[in-house]
């Protein structure tokens, strides 16, 4: 289902996420299922060509000396639901490290089914990287897939019938084998403290770097990645902001009544929109 005013708007994650309603971003399924069903096709080249922040949630744990990812949708994405602090976390130390409430809130919810729970060692995953390890999919030959590697599978690049078509516009497209990273266990093991956990963003390639898939993303001022999804403010209300401006601009009595109507609220929501020119005049 395309969601009404579904826009992409390429930035860093931490400054986009405020502009967009949370619930609309959207995850790698629904991504990669638009880069296949979109039917203009410029529009699905645009997609293909794209490097994507998704809604998909991963937080990581040791629990009985296992590492374990606990990945489920834009609900329980403890990034979203605590952005500002996120953010922050994730910028000065490469991770989040949540509340012990919303880790427990994770954790019911995977013992209710709503997100998964893997042990990273059933992913049999490859690599060499301290931080990150990875396992591939054959796209022409993706039933070589664990049980536990294709769970997580679809849960990326869609469920059932749309994984098997996703994985041939894939291999249609050149790409071999695709590739889902998520943190090395080892890394889980030295980062995470008793009872605690670790929390990333997610994001998707394009097709150029093979549509891999990486659940342990912490550059959130990357400015190349795109995020899709339905802003907040409406084309309508971009419009009416455009007209009070023609108006102050063109009548010296409309700028009257403004002052007017100035009061210690408004002129700071007011000195909000000047910090936020001169933020970006000065990245530009």
């Amino acid at each position: 289902m395309t969601l009404e005013g579904l826009l992409n708007e390429r930035g860093p994650l931490n400054k986009l996420f405020f502009e967009f309603d949370s619930k609309t971003i959207q995850h790698a399924f629904e991504i990669t299922n638009d880069r296949r069903t979109l039917e203009n096709e410029s529009e699905r080249e645009g997609l293909r060509d794209r490097y994507f922040w998704t809604a998909d949630s991963s937080m990581y744990r040791i629990e009985n000396g296992k590492a374990i990812l606990y990945f489920g949708d834009v609900t329980t994405n403890l990034v979203f639901n605590n952005a500002t602090e996120a953010f922050q976390q994730l910028i000065q130390t490469n991770n989040y490290v949540p509340s012990s409430k919303d880790i427990q809130t994770i954790i019911k919810k995977a013992k209710s089914g709503d997100i998964l729970r893997i042990k990273l060692s059933e992913l049999n995953l490859k690599g060499s990287c301290i931080e990150r390890l990875y396992f591939e999919i054959d796209t022409a030959n993706y039933g070589g897939l664990n049980g536990t590697q294709r769970k997580l599978a679809e849960k990326i690049y869609g469920q059932e019938e749309d994984f098997e078509k996703n994985m041939k516009m894939l291999k249609d497209a050149n790409i071999r084998t695709t590739q889902i990273s998520v943190l090395n266990p080892e890394y889980i093991e030295t980062y995470v403290e008793k009872d605690s956990a670790i929390v990333r963003t997610t994001k998707i390639c394009s097709f150029r770097v093979r549509s891999e898939f990486y659940a342990n993303e912490y550059l959130v001022e990357n400015r190349s990645n795109v995020l899709r999804g339905v802003p907040r403010m409406t084309e309508h209300d971009k419009k009416k902001i455009s007209e009070f401006y023609e108006l102050l601009k063109k009548k010296p009595c409309a700028q009257k009544i403004a002052a007017d109507m100035l009061n210690i609220e408004i002129a700071a929501e007011l000195s909000k929109v000047f910090t936020l020119y001169l933020e970006n005049a000065h990245e530009k």
